[in-house]
């Protein structure tokens, strides 16, 4: 071959012009602009003759010959044919689907990654057919882009699909040079000419732009992939992806994409579990402004999880589908939430027939005047179950949904908050006219009706599915009401006049014929159940009035879970107890004083009826005659007194209930020392000192052989502390509970536990008596050992008399309890220096690590430390996700610890099923700050009484 000085190939000899052994690949390279396409800002006239110059050139490839030099044997080279002699060379092709852009024949392979290659998708091949990606690396361009799919099935042949590029009638039957041209061409030498470069080969390439991009940044590149498509005449987005930027477009999200990524506060995340939708959500609640109104937030939200429902339907046709199957389905989207509900068995026999017990006054456990709770078994499985069946509905919109629920009688109460007409969608697919549809106010109204009543029965179909025990759902919805910003101003209960506010559904009307489940089978019967479920009108029945949690929260068995486990007792059903570490209801309180509390409010409520101050006297003195605890006689003495004086509001509840408890003088003596501190450090800590040594010469609350006065600022502690008692945790540690276990628990004041501690970091800040500092601590962790706040107080004592053995030994105690993210976090933050000057730098580095990552309060101050640790020591830094790993290998306790983990879910499972409700949602609560979960979430809401 002999080279011209434009770069062109000529072989030597006139008769070896006529015969270069050239394969034409027929329209290689087609035009990259629109036939009637006109110069503008965008495309200019050079442009424009550039691509139409296209249709007279010849591309193809040819192997090597005598003398065409290749760097193995069997390589080929792209080429375009030049005139009748010559040839210029494009590419240069091996045999193992690699093409590198070169324009000379060449003797060694590229240096470099290769500009277009195919990517064997071993996962999906068979010993039929192997399957994988054309992936090209556009020129000056960063990464490598899948631009097609192809098949290379047994016959040898090769088949392009699920590509923007119109490939047509040429894109089945190649052999592998002609595949290779044609993708070298397409994809590669046609953009380097002006022409697009397909985005990507697959709808679910957009799932990396939300998620790995900014979000504005992520919109405007699915808005720009369609505009580049629509300026291509060989590119066409698959119809999903063109639906889903008509659907962005509808929700304003060109003007979101404008905004710079650090200028907006909003990010979105998929929640990997249950129904699996997009959420967007802030990044700033607590920011001033809103550069996304609310209502643009969950537009937007549902033009995406409108794109996501679909995509999941259409499986592996998402690419190939065509406009009207996309558009059926969006039409249909709202029906997609009903479609395979669950079979409904028929109603139990022991359903509606609550176990009432007779309420049992708080008694003392040793003896056997309390009653055995019942009523409540069987309270978590439906709980749990009906928020997993909740989360698992397709719905574009989130279901956002409350619940209460009373199993022994049969009845769930659920508030559904759904949208208004302003969040429908704005326009409807039309087969006829292939396009999308402007709807009208009237119809989108229409549509937010449809909505909620079609929630409204998968609700049910959850619920009665989930157990055959519920007999009547009562389904309330809220719509949103909106400020003149587009941002939420408060939920309203009112509705059109074509939709009931609270319907009342009763499982025999509900699953009679299975009308329920035949929206696609029978859409008239369909259409019949909800009428019958939601007629027109106002509420269907006088039990809702209130709303419908109002229902729940009057029946026995809601009442007295709100009682238990602080005011009122009651015998552990045998099978929660150990999960528990307790026997009685009252092995659960954490505050001090509840059931006096209790009956002073309850005195209080009383005042309200009593018409004269003698009314009033005559119910505190039937109170007094009806207990006897001295707490008790006391407080109604001390409350009559106060009303004969006239120095007590009768209709003031506060006031009712202070005197009849009486004076706190721990809190006091706090307040007093508060005051003090700025002005008199020393005579405040006088002042507690005195307070504290009161308290222990009146030993009162000093530990026996039989009692021991232990304080709790959760239900998660207590249980910790219950578990640890029974040594099912922490029995390595005596101290945090198991030296207790033949001894009679009883609750003393959290303030005195706060004077212990107020009291040693005085002393702290004053560097006064750090021993005594050191033994108020002690004492602080003997009142509460299942408290972080004590064991790290005291473990600051330690340090600053430089006994940062034991200061290390107290932060482990502290992890060993701790279950709070903020808690763990200061943990590891005082673990990480005390290693530090124990010399294990990198331990202590793991540490800081670790509290940086679990808050983010505690994140600035370690990660300032860690900083000056890496200048003084050769610390290694590890990513987050391997923290918990390294620090296991370290020997580090891993907090909160596994062990303590599952016993707050097992614990919330015992409680919910005991009729401690309040216990349950504390675990729950403590539980979800680790291990996030959007069902249990909902189970935790579920625990709570009263309405919204």
């Amino acid at each position: 071959m002999q080279i011209e000085p434009d770069g062109t190939y000529r072989p030597r000899g006139v008769f070896n012009q006529f015969l270069l052994p050239i394969r034409e690949v027929e329209n290689a390279v087609p035009p990259f602009v629109a036939e009637d396409a006109q110069p503008s800002d965008d495309l200019s006239a050079d442009d424009i003759a550039r691509s139409k110059d296209l249709a007279n050139r010849r591309f193809g490839w040819m192997q090597a010959g005598s003398d065409v030099p290749v760097p193995e044997k069997r390589g080929l080279y792209i080429v375009e044919r030049v005139g009748t002699g010559r040839l210029r060379v494009l590419a240069y092709m091996d045999r193992n689907g690699h093409a590198w852009a070169v324009d000379h024949f060449i003797v060694e392979t590229p240096d470099r990654a290769p500009d277009m290659r195919l990517i064997i998708l071993n996962e999906i091949t068979t010993p039929e057919c192997e399957r994988g990606l054309v992936g090209v690396r556009p020129a000056g361009g960063e990464g490598e882009v899948w631009v097609s799919r192809y098949r290379l099935d047994s016959d040898g042949l090769y088949s392009l699909y699920d590509s923007w590029f119109q490939f047509g009638d040429v894109a089945s039957g190649l052999g592998y040079a002609d595949l290779m041209t044609r993708c070298f061409c397409a994809f590669f030498y046609r953009a380097g000419l002006g022409g697009q470069i397909p985005p990507y080969c697959h709808v679910d390439a957009f799932d990396g732009y939300l998620l790995h991009q900014a979000l504005p940044l992520a919109l405007e590149s699915v808005l720009s992939d369609g505009a580049r498509a629509q300026a291509d005449p060989m590119l066409r987005p698959f119809p999903l992806v063109s639906a889903l930027r008509h659907w962005l477009i509808e929700a304003d999200a060109e003007s979101l994409s404008k905004i710079g990524p650090d200028d907006i506060a909003l990010r979105v995340m998929r929640t990997l579990k249950y129904a699996d939708p997009y959420l967007v959500v802030r990044t700033d609640e607590g920011g001033e402004g809103k550069r996304v109104s609310d209502r643009g937030l969950y537009a937007l939200e549902a033009a995406l999880n409108r794109y996501k429902i679909i995509r999941d339907l259409l499986g592996d046709d998402a690419e190939s589908a065509g406009a009207d199957a996309v558009g059926a389905l969006s039409n249909s989207l709202f029906d997609l939430i009903v479609r395979d509900l669950p079979d409904i068995a028929p109603l139990s026999r022991d359903a509606g027939q609550p176990a009432s017990p007779a309420s049992a006054p708080a008694a003392d456990p040793d003896t056997a005047n309390v009653a055995l709770i019942e009523g409540y078994e069987g309270e978590w499985e439906f709980r749990r179950g009906f928020a997993e069946r909740l989360e698992q509905l397709r719905a574009a919109y989130r279901v956002m949904v409350e619940f209460r629920v009373d199993l022994a009688s049969g009845i769930v109460a659920v508030v559904s908050h759904v949208p208004d007409e302003s969040l429908m969608p704005k326009s409807a697919w039309s087969p006829s006219s292939s396009s999308w549809v402007e709807l009208d106010p009237a119809t989108r109204a229409v549509l937010a009706a449809r909505y909620w009543k079609v929630l409204g029965v998968a609700v049910a179909a959850c619920a009665f599915a989930q157990s055959d025990r519920i007999e009547r759902v009562l389904y309330q919805v809220r719509f949103p009401s909106w400020d003149e910003d587009g941002n939420l101003a408060e939920a309203s209960d009112s509705i059109a006049d074509d939709g009931a506010r609270v319907a009342t559904i009763s499982r025999e009307a509900f699953a009679d014929q299975g009308a329920y489940r035949s929206i696609d089978s029978d859409p008239a019967s369909f259409a019949r159940l909800l009428s019958s479920l939601f007629s027109d009108g106002g509420s269907e029945s006088d039990a809702c009035v209130g709303g419908a949690f109002s229902a729940v929260d009057s029946l026995e068995g809601s009442a007295r879970a709100s009682r238990l486990p602080e005011a009122e007792d009651g015998e552990i059903p045998s099978g929660h107890r150990e999960a528990l570490g307790a026997r009685y209801a009252s092995d659960m309180r954490i505050l001090y004083q509840s059931v006096q509390r209790s009956r002073a409010e309850g005195l209080a409520e009383s005042f309200g009826a009593a018409q004269s101050v003698s009314e009033a006297v005559q119910a505190a003195q039937e109170l007094r005659d009806s207990v006897l605890d001295p707490v008790d006689r006391d407080g109604c003495t001390r409350v009559m007194e106060l009303l004969v004086r006239g120095e007590l509001d009768r209709s003031d509840k506060n006031a009712v209930v202070n005197a009849y408890l009486g004076e706190d003088p721990y809190a006091q003596a706090l307040v007093r020392a508060r005051s003090l501190f700025e002005t008199d450090p020393d005579a405040a800590l006088e002042s507690l000192r005195g307070t504290i040594d009161a308290a222990e010469l009146s030993g009162k609350y000093a530990d026996t052989l039989e009692v021991v006065h232990r304080v709790f600022d959760s239900y998660a502690a207590r249980l910790v502390y219950n578990l640890a008692r029974t040594g099912e945790l922490n029995v390595a540690n005596p101290t945090l509970g198991i030296q207790d276990a033949d001894r009679r628990v009883e609750l003393a004041p959290s303030s005195l536990h706060l004077c212990y501690i107020e009291a040693e970091r005085l002393m702290e800040r004053s560097f006064s008596d750090n021993e005594r500092a050191i033994e108020y601590g002690r004492r602080a962790c003997e009142l509460a050992p299942s408290s972080s706040v004590a064991h790290r107080q005291l473990a600051r004592s330690c340090m600053l008399v430089g006994d940062l053995e034991n200061a290390r030994a107290a932060l482990w105690r502290a992890l060993r309890v701790s279950v709070s993210a903020t808690d763990v976090a200061l943990c590891y933050y005082q673990l990480a220096y005390v290693l530090w000057k124990q010399g294990h730098p990198q331990e202590a580095a793991l540490c800081y690590l670790k509290s940086a990552s679990m808050s983010a309060v505690a994140a600035p101050q370690s990660m300032a430390e860690l900083r000056e640790l890496a200048d003084e020591s050769d610390v290694e830094l590890c990513p987050r996700s391997e923290i918990d790993d390294r620090l296991r290998e370290a020997g580090i306790v891993v907090a909160p610890t596994d062990e303590v983990m599952d016993a707050l879910l097992a614990g919330a499972q015992a409680a919910a099923d005991s009729g401690l409700h309040e216990c349950a949602r504390d675990f729950l609560a403590t539980s979800m700050q680790h291990r996030p979960d959007d069902a249990l979430f909902n189970v935790a809401r579920s625990f709570k009484r009263g309405s919204l």
